[in-house]
């Protein structure tokens, strides 16, 4: 791969996310860019800017579907999935879902994400992670496990949850780190 002119390198990649209380996580204001320190959108680091989303507390890939708008970024972030599996919804209507956000949005680059760990029923996450991979790849999307720094095994590190599924704020650097590196390298990419 050739590298990117300097111009291209210097130019920060803007980028949209849309989730549930991971992303939201202790926001204050979430829609107007009040971002809180508990959530990865304040940890993706330079080269990365937000541009906006939607994120909720509780919220199924339905609701994200329904309240997702479009917005004017280089990259797409979605991750979802952690309330649709405690709900047994199924992993196709999921999918339908993520697709929808993805138009309403309307980036022209998708990154999916890796659901955390659910300590409590592990299998859930691993399960879920394993389709969504396999549904991200068959739409051209990236797929991306930023959590992989605050697992050990398939649940949370020692340290990394306040719960057992919502990450602390040091879970939270880690995956907004690697999270930022994705968005970032997606753009080289393609």
């Amino acid at each position: 791969m050739a590298p990117l002119p300097s111009s291209a390198t210097s130019k920060s990649v803007t980028f949209a996310a849309i989730g549930d209380s991971i992303t939201e996580a202790n926001s204050s204001d979430f829609l107007a860019g009040k971002i809180g320190s508990r959530s990865w959108v304040s940890h993706v680091g330079p080269g990365a800017t937000f541009a906006g989303g939607w994120a909720l507390s509780g919220a199924r890939s339905s609701a994200m579907a329904e309240n997702a708008r479009d917005v004017e970024a280089d990259v797409l972030v979605i991750l979802a999935g952690t309330n649709d599996v405690f709900n047994d919804v199924p992993f196709e209507q999921s999918a339908g879902n993520l697709v929808r956000v993805a138009e309403k949005v309307g980036s022209e680059k998708v990154l999916v994400s890796a659901i955390p760990p659910i300590d409590f029923e592990p299998e859930l996450a691993t399960r879920f992670n394993q389709q969504l991979k396999q549904f991200a790849m068959s739409r051209g999307w990236v797929f991306v496990d930023p959590v992989t720094g605050v697992r050990e095994g398939d649940r949370f590190a020692s340290g990394m949850t306040t719960d057992g599924v919502h990450p602390t704020e040091a879970a939270a650097q880690v995956i907004g780190m690697a999270m930022g590196k994705a968005i970032t390298e997606e753009i080289v990419r393609r």
